[in-house]
């Protein structure tokens, strides 16, 4: 998680493990990096013989991870290992963290729970559900029951060699959390550990029993968030600065002007000023409508604001730079991206930041856990590598992941003014098209699509999908003199792209075939051959579930992946045209020529990638294209780039919308903004006249 100023490395209670801090990361945000660490001793590893081994062997592991800022969170048990480790890193000179954090432990010296070590087996199980939570019916579960307590009395064994000093008292602060009815840490015994600390301790006292396992753990994590704020700084905004003019001279003197007057003026407050600029030159704003030749840029602080205009100013580069264009007219097609470019981690800083997105893909994801073994949001959002993430790339999940993130996407930015006159999708992309059209309602369309991912993953795996740098024609040449009926056409991308699927053998002699004249092919690493006959037996189930929807025509056009063009109210409320979306070819390139050659020259793709632009740009080269997120790049950023893309291009923002006060950035009205006169709406504007109408 690159670019992350702080981790909060967390360790769990006795008899537990890492997965206790599961969903922390989704729950915190992205401001920090949570880091669960399983204590020595679990997954065959040795068991440490007594505390000051189990904190050698941590702090051992642990020293790559702690050479920058860093928390640290320990559960019962958990926190005393936490305190420890601090401990014999003060005493060598070592960074220690910010804050030590304790969670539903008493003071050092009242350690109690120890007196579980001594109780039988029936009590030692009835201790295990009351600390836990867990319902009784688990005691079905020998081997379960069994494991726990294994692991508890070990831990305990290992607590019991704990030996207390006090002395030498840590260097950070140390906050503590309990429930107020927990019979485990009564409120004195946590009083000890305002003396083990120089820096200050805090009590922090939640209604209920035993916090973390019980219905009173959300109001836990509510108010961990709110306590950690102090010690993780959020990082700076992106923020959209916007200029326009008659004339491409024009536009480049502006650049140079605003570039000197933020040198000049170290004191401007940058969010005023971008809110100025952007409301100066918008209808929707306190200003006139925006100048023909429009440029843009987006930046997190002075430096890269001062970079973008230079290269505005001097026709340079700036990675944060929109160049100038030509604001034209007509409508902005809508792009949704299919299966295959899912990612770890997708959408989660927008759900932190932008309180329409966190709701739709909310309340999205809700419709579809009742289909999934796991909450959507906790896959969509884990770390990458971890065994969650790993479960995107199951169909069952992928396609849910996609539908709920190019949804919220869409509700985002048409809140911030941005409409599609046209909506076109790529497979799976085309059941969000027709849902934001208008086809079908939210329930109707989770329901479609959770049985479309369900019955598609249990297809017959395997076979092949093999992508062709040559056009469709040269491709079913090849299909039919080696396909011998087992492969297809499965999508036609661009004029030069197509792909190919079915049977593993016949796939790689059409791909053969065509590499030996000197044409580039591409093996696609997917778990099933979509679009071909490996789908033939799941289409009449798949039948029954698009039987069983509600359908209704479309208020924005669609443009299908079947036909190339648009479809009609009669077609897309067939079930019959959803059971040949999954058989049949995606003629994507087709759909986009069609887009061009009716006027559509702007493009927003909605997507984890950029994925359907590149192909785009091949069929409609005349396009202006954007995209709204890019993997390995800042969501915030890359989202206002394209809308800033998209002002270029003709669109007209809301911008008091894309300022607003959810994302952080609409400035106090009483701000004084003082930028040059002729950067703001027309010759005779008075560059305060934009701060009275700023909204509050």
């Amino acid at each position: 998680m690159a670019g992350i100023p702080m981790r909060l490395v967390c360790f769990h209670h006795a008899g537990g493990d890492a997965s206790l801090f599961s969903g922390w990361q989704h729950r915190l945000g992205e401001e920090l990096e949570v880091v669960p660490v399983n204590l020595p001793g679990r997954g065959g590893e040795p068991r440490a013989a007594d505390l000051d081994e189990l904190i050698g062997r941590l702090d051992e592991g642990l020293a790559p991870l702690l050479t920058g800022p860093y928390l640290v969170y320990g559960h019962s048990l958990g926190g005393l290992v936490g305190y420890e480790l601090v401990r014999r890193r003060a005493a060598r000179g070592l960074r220690t963290p910010e804050a030590l954090f304790v969670g539903a432990f008493p003071a050092p010296e009242a350690a109690h729970t120890l007196e579980s070590l001594d109780l039988d087996e029936d009590a030692l199980i009835e201790f295990v559900l009351e600390i836990t939570g867990m319902p009784r019916e688990v005691l079905a579960y020998p081997d379960w029951v069994d494991s726990v307590t294994t692991a508890l009395r070990d831990d305990l064994a290992v607590w019991r060699t704990h030996r207390d000093d006090p002395a030498p008292r840590l260097p950070c602060p140390i906050h503590v959390f309990a429930g107020t009815a927990d019979p485990l840490v009564h409120r004195d015994r946590t009083t000890g550990w305002a003396q083990r600390t120089t820096s200050g301790f805090r009590l922090h006292e939640v209604d209920g029993g035993h916090f973390f396992v019980r219905d009173n753990r959300a109001e836990f994590l509510d108010l961990f968030h709110g306590v950690l704020a102090e010690y993780v700084a959020a990082p700076p905004r992106a923020l959209p600065w916007v200029l326009s003019a008659e004339d491409g001279a024009g536009l480049a003197r502006q650049a140079a002007r605003l570039r000197d007057h933020v040198e000049q003026h170290p004191e401007l407050d940058l969010g005023a000023a971008a809110f100025a600029l952007a409301t100066a030159t918008s209808d929707t704003g306190t200003g006139s409508a925006a100048r023909p030749h429009r440029a843009a840029l987006v930046a997190t602080d002075r430096g890269e604001a001062l970079a973008a205009l230079t290269a505005l100013a001097e026709d340079g580069f700036a990675p944060n730079a929109v160049p100038a264009a030509l604001a034209g007219a007509g409508p902005t097609a809508f792009l949704f991206t299919g299966q295959g470019s899912q990612r770890p981690g997708m959408g989660r800083e927008l759900h932190a930041g932008y309180p329409v997105f966190a709701a739709a893909i909310e309340e999205i994801a809700a419709r579809f856990d009742r289909h999934l073994e796991r909450p959507l949001l906790e896959v969509m959002f884990a770390p990458q590598g971890s065994e969650p993430a790993a479960l995107l790339h199951l169909t069952r999940y992928a396609q849910p992941a996609l539908f709920a993130l190019e949804t919220a996407l869409f509700r985002l930015v048409t809140d911030w003014g941005l409409t599609p006159g046209q909506v076109i999708g790529h497979s799976l992309g085309e059941l969000v098209a027709a849902h934001v059209a208008g086809v079908f309602t939210l329930d109707d369309a989770c329901e479609l699509v959770a049985a479309r991912a369900r019955l598609m993953q249990s297809a017959p795996a395997g076979g092949a999908m093999i992508a062709i740098a040559a056009d469709e024609a040269a491709v079913a040449e090849a299909i039919g003199r080696h396909g011998g009926g087992r492969v297809d056409v499965a999508a036609v991308n661009s004029p030069g792209a197509t792909v190919i699927s079915g049977e593993q053998e016949q796939a790689e002699a059409v791909a053969a075939a065509l590499a030996a004249t000197g044409v580039k092919t591409t093996r696609l690493r997917v778990s099933h051959a979509f679009h071909s006959l490996h789908m033939d037996g799941i289409l009449e189930e798949f039948r029954a579930a698009a039987s069983a929807v509600d359908y209704r025509a479309p208020r924005i056009p669609v443009v299908s992946n079947l036909t190339g063009r648009p479809a009609g109210a009669d077609e897309l409320g067939d079930p019959g045209y959803w059971v040949a979306h999954i058989r049949r070819p995606v003629r994507f390139a087709q759909g986009i020529g069609w887009l061009a050659e009716h006027g559509v020259r702007t493009f927003l793709e909605l997507g984890p990638a950029p994925v359907l632009s590149a192909f785009a740009r091949t069929a409609a080269p005349e396009g202006g294209f954007a995209h709204a997120l890019r993997a390995g790049l800042p969501e915030r950023a890359t989202l206002l780039t394209a809308v800033a893309t998209l002002f270029t291009l003709g669109a007209e923002p809301d911008w008091p919308a894309v300022f607003g006060p959810a994302a952080g950035h609409r400035p106090d009205p009483v701000l004084p903004v003082d930028l040059p006169v002729d950067l703001l709406a027309g010759p005779l504007a008075d560059p305060l006249a934009a701060t009275d109408g700023l909204p509050g």
